[in-house]
Parts: structure tokens; sequence; C-alpha cells
């Protein structure tokens, strides 16, 4: 279920879990997830960074609880109907960026998107559904670009094994006759 997942945004749904664990709920509601988005620092994220680094100002309901040194042994836990909901327009966002994973800001959109109360209360700390749109947009291009200056880099290269593959061939071929 989790395949298109990064490992930065599975780590939050583990965290999800725990949270949900702790406040010893049936399922893991739409605050578990922004609990856990900004349970660990994400530095290729202004926002979530700056939420990680804030999250004492998010209200006592979103606040993520502290973390035992052992994590709750446990149950499986399910998403409620929301939270699912939020995966699902987790993955359109991402589709939507060109995305093949889905990634912790495309949980934080869909959060947003979801839930008008979590969507207020980030608003409230200067983080809007549209900044942080804008900041994907603008990482997901700048790796573009880069990928696009790797290949353009790497054609001589591929052009030169090309020649050497070609060389070998008809040295062997030369060899056989």
């Amino acid at each position: 279920m989790f395949e298109r997942y990064s490992e930065a945004a599975r780590r939050a749904i583990f965290f999800a879990r725990r949270e949900t664990l702790q406040r010893n709920s049936d399922a893991i509601e739409p605050c578990d997830l922004l609990r856990g988005l900004v349970t660990e620092p994400y530095p290729n994220s202004a926002l979530l960074q700056h939420l990680h680094e804030n999250r004492a100002q998010l209200p006592e309901s979103l606040r993520p609880g502290e973390m035992p040194c052992k994590p709750p042994q446990g149950r499986d836990v399910p998403l409620s109907d929301s939270s699912r909901k939020i995966l699902l327009i987790a993955a359109k966002e991402a589709n939507s960026d060109g995305n093949i994973t889905i990634d912790r800001d495309h949980l934080l959109r869909a959060v947003m998107r979801q839930e008008v109360a979590i969507e207020a209360s980030l608003r409230e700390m200067g983080v809007s559904l549209r900044l942080v749109r804008k900041e994907s947009t603008h990482r997901s291009q700048h790796s573009k670009v880069i990928l696009w200056q790797i290949k353009k880099k790497s054609r001589p290269v591929l052009l030169i094994v090309l020649l050497v593959m070609v060389a070998a061939a008809l040295w062997y071929l030369h060899q056989q006759n």
C-alpha cells in the first residue's frame, strides 16, 4: 500500500500511528497525521521544517505528545475514513506535480485540503496551502533541471561507451576471421 511513499512520508505515517497508540485511539486521525509530519526535522522543506521547529505553537489538540523511550507495542491501527481520504488526496497531489513518489509535502497539502480546522491553525503560523504548493513546485522544478543537466552531461560519456563497444565488436569479428 505504501510503495509510492518516500521514506520520510512512511516515517511520518509511522509517527502518526505512534501518536494514535499513545492516545489509545482506535484509528489514525488527520490530527495524528499532522503530528507525524511535524515530529522529525525535514530540511528539504522550509515550511515543514518551520512547523517542526515551532510545533509547540500548534493548538494543544494538534501538538505531538512526548515520545516515550520505547514506542508503544501494538496492535494494527487502521486509518480513519478522513485519513484514508487524505492519503488519496496526497496521491492526487503527487500526480498533479508529475511525481511518482508521495512525499511529506504531499501529505501536508492533503491534510490541509481535507481538514479546514487544521488548515486554519497552520495558516495562523504562516503556513498556507498556496505556500506549500509553491515550495513543492519550486523544489520539483529544481530537481527536473538537475536531472536534465545530468542527462545532458552524460551524453558524451554514453557516446564514448557506445564507440568503445562498437570498436570491441569489430576487433572481435576481425579476430574471428
